[in-house]
């Protein structure tokens, strides 16, 4: 869904039902909010990295455009 930011969830699932009912059930789910899927992805990168003995982390202040990859 990433690649199609800003598209419907029909488009996005590109006619596959079965994501397209994930994607609404995930929605519906009041266990799942933005801080919890921040902090997933933030504990499982943490997690990856703890196999590197060092990490360069770089950073920018570069606007990124949604490309439209549908």
């Amino acid at each position: 869904m990433v690649r199609c930011s800003g598209e419907s969830i029909a488009l996005s699932c590109q006619g596959d039902e079965a994501k397209q009912e994930g994607a609404y059930r995930l929605m519906r789910n009041d266990m799942v909010t933005p801080e919890v899927i921040r902090c997933s992805g933030f504990n499982y990168t943490a997690e990856q990295a703890q196999s590197y003995s060092e990490i360069l982390a770089l950073d920018d202040t570069t606007s990124l455009w949604a490309v439209d990859l549908c």
